[in-house]
């Protein structure tokens, strides 16, 4: 069987506070963004489970979180490749909840 590693990382992200205020979901003045700001990254690929980096404090996140995903290489899975992407979402945390 031949086997193909896919290496994903996750290093960094800028956040804008003004454009997170917006957010109907987020619920957090500009002023409470700029002082208590924490994020995380969840990465979803092909038939893996869900993986989750480290929480990162502030506007300037700092994940440094690398992913290695081992996939069997049929056509199906090249097939994948050549149609579709790596989903990333990013939560927020407010009062130790997501939002």
């Amino acid at each position: 069987m031949d086997e193909n590693i896919l290496d994903f990382k996750v290093e960094d992200a800028e956040f804008d506070a003004q454009a997170i205020a917006q957010v109907p979901s987020v619920l957090m003045s500009v002023d409470e963004i700029n002082k208590q700001f924490i994020t995380v990254v969840t990465v979803d690929f092909y038939n893996h489970s869900t993986e989750t980096t480290q929480m990162s404090e502030g506007l300037r996140a700092n994940y440094q979180t690398q992913f290695s995903f081992v996939n069997k290489v049929d056509n199906f899975y090249t097939n994948f490749l050549q149609k579709n992407s790596i989903k990333m979402d990013v939560y927020v945390s407010k009062n130790n909840a997501a939002v």
